[in-house]
């Protein structure tokens, strides 16, 4: 199933160059929050889970075992302090082209 929401998440940093990276970062954050939301979906997240948004989050952002690591508390953080999935939706339909 996580291999499915992969491919929406899949995008090189090359092409959000002229964004910046604050934006970048909040892409990331979004597709990072969404897929523990996912992995969550049965209230608890499993360590293969958790391995794999690992995996994933890494290989296509390039990202760090560290940079990872934040980038996963951060999503963590977003995601208690949201109100539904939507604010995560959201971020990606206004910034990546279909």
């Amino acid at each position: 199933m996580l291999n499915n929401f992969k491919d929406l998440f899949t995008f090189s940093n090359s092409s959000n160059k002229n964004n910046g990276d604050e934006k970048l970062h909040l892409l990331q954050i979004a597709a990072c929050a969404l897929l523990l939301e996912i992995a969550d979906a049965d209230d608890k997240i499993s360590n293969e889970e958790k391995d794999r948004i690992t995996d994933i989050i890494k290989n296509n952002f390039h990202l760090n075992d560290a940079q990872v690591a934040e980038l996963i508390a951060q999503s963590e953080n977003e995601i208690n302090n949201s109100v539904s999935v939507y604010e995560f939706t959201d971020v990606i339909n206004k910034n990546l082209s279909q």
